[in-house]
């Protein structure tokens, strides 16, 4: 807000008045009761808004002057945001690396607006991730919110392995003379070679993580925190989750 002197003398403040939620921003109202404010000169202050409820609230800014139309009074008007964030069924969870659990949420307005709200996870631990579903909703109406916590994500990376069967195959041939017996050797690895194509050479049978291929998550207990945020107001609720 800023208040500038008009008159043909110096204004002379008696007391700056905020109504309701509102009120300044320590450090930044320079309308001084002590110093008086020279013709065409002005001072200002940041309006603070803290609703104590929530929906339309309304409050008024006065300043009472040596001005003939003392005192200056300015209608101020914002909006309380308030809701409620719960967790609907258990905040724990027990679970081997590579499995999921799934946390339902409920998110409850206090007053339906179009307000939008945020969603966040964190504190997952090492090759895990925690998602939210939605990621954004609004205060227009009550939202099933769901965080799911999946463990052995991360993608291992598994060096290249040139096939036995292929090495074998390749040792008879560097030691026949005859051009007529490396002919058929090389017709036998292309045959052999074609009849592999699209198909995976078995492994060992091991399958670290999460069965896709993951890095297991380290066993611990570990407090994930699932929050809702809007315009400014955050609520959040604490997961524990147990890696065994």
């Amino acid at each position: 807000m800023t208040l500038t002197n008009n008159g043909s003398s110096p204004l002379v403040i008696s007391s700056v008045a905020l109504s309701n939620d509102f009120g300044t921003v320590v450090g930044t109202n320079t309308c001084s009761t002590s110093a008086p404010i020279a013709v065409g000169q002005a001072c200002t202050m940041q309006v603070s808004f803290a609703p104590r409820l929530s929906g339309a609230r309304l409050g008024t800014l006065s300043v009472a002057s040596n001005a003939p139309n003392s005192p200056l009074v300015t209608h101020l008007a914002g909006t309380g945001v308030d809701f409620t964030w719960a967790a609907t069924a258990a905040t724990t969870a027990t679970l081997s690396s590579g499995q999921s659990a799934a946390f339902p949420f409920l998110l409850t307005p206090s007053t339906l607006m179009a307000q939008p709200v945020a969603f966040a996870c964190t504190g997952a631990p090492a090759n895990a991730k925690c998602t939210v579903t939605p990621s954004t909703a609004d205060l227009s109406a009550i939202t099933t919110v769901t965080a799911t916590i999946l463990t052995g994500t991360t993608t291992a990376h598994v060096p290249g392995r040139t096939p036995f069967w292929l090495a074998l195959l390749l040792l008879p041939a560097a030691f026949l003379r005859r051009r007529r017996q490396i002919a058929i050797a090389y017709f036998a690895l292309i045959l052999v070679t074609g009849c592999g194509l699209g198909r995976k050479i078995p492994g060992d049978g091991s399958n670290p993580g999460s069965g896709t291929g993951g890095t297991p998550t380290s066993s611990g207990t570990y407090p994930i925190t699932v929050s809702a945020t809007s315009a400014g107001l955050t609520k959040s609720v604490i997961l524990t989750l147990t890696v065994q």
